[in-house]
């Protein structure tokens, strides 16, 4: 739990009562590599921030491959659920694509901070903000038409995430294809 509050604490100064909500209502848990958080039709109506390790939400096409929807790396969080706001399923498997420890809290404690705590409110606000950045950023790269530039885009535009996907996560994240990987790494390298 240290991890959270040393992380927080880049952003907002937590009082000591935001700091034992977070103690009382929080729990860590870990996952291996492969478990599933919830799987499709399943609500846990839990809000989780990643400590360490990496987390997917994933859907099956229609030849039984997995395609990523989101990922949430290292400080950044996800629900169980649609959104923080919401209790119904997210109508998706989230899966640890690493080993992973989070920190999960109940939706309902996390809705009673946004009103009750005015520094966990914003801290809250800040990870939205960063999670709104990252799906812009992904609109961008999954605007590109052509798969090698795709991928050009993804190393320009989230090098930190690239550097934790394996290649067969990243073709599925940017929907491309190994040999379409391979071509947009060696473009990326001769810029």
């Amino acid at each position: 739990m240290i991890r959270f509050f040393t992380y927080a604490e880049h952003y907002v100064d937590l009082n000591a009562t935001e700091a034992n909500f977070i103690k009382q209502h929080g729990r860590i848990r870990t996952y291996k590599k492969n478990d599933y958080y919830v799987m499709t039709g399943e609500t846990r109506r839990n809000w989780c921030f990643v400590l360490q390790g990496l987390v997917a939400g994933v859907r099956y096409n229609h030849g039984h491959e997995q395609d990523l929807i989101w990922v949430a790396p290292p400080y950044d969080y996800f629900t169980g659920t649609k959104h923080t706001f919401s209790d119904s399923t997210a109508d998706m498997d989230i899966q640890m694509l690493r080993p992973s420890e989070l920190l999960e809290l109940p939706l309902t404690h996390v809705r009673t901070a946004r009103q009750q705590f005015p520094q966990l409110a914003e801290f809250f606000q800040i990870l939205l903000h960063k999670q709104l950045l990252f799906a812009q950023n992904m609109l961008r790269i999954q605007k590109t038409n052509d798969g090698t530039h795709r991928y050009v885009e993804f190393r320009r535009r989230l090098p930190e995430l690239e550097r934790l996907l394996t290649m067969h996560e990243t073709c599925s994240l940017l929907n491309i294809g190994l040999s379409t990987y391979k071509r947009g790494q060696q473009l990326f390298f001769k810029f």
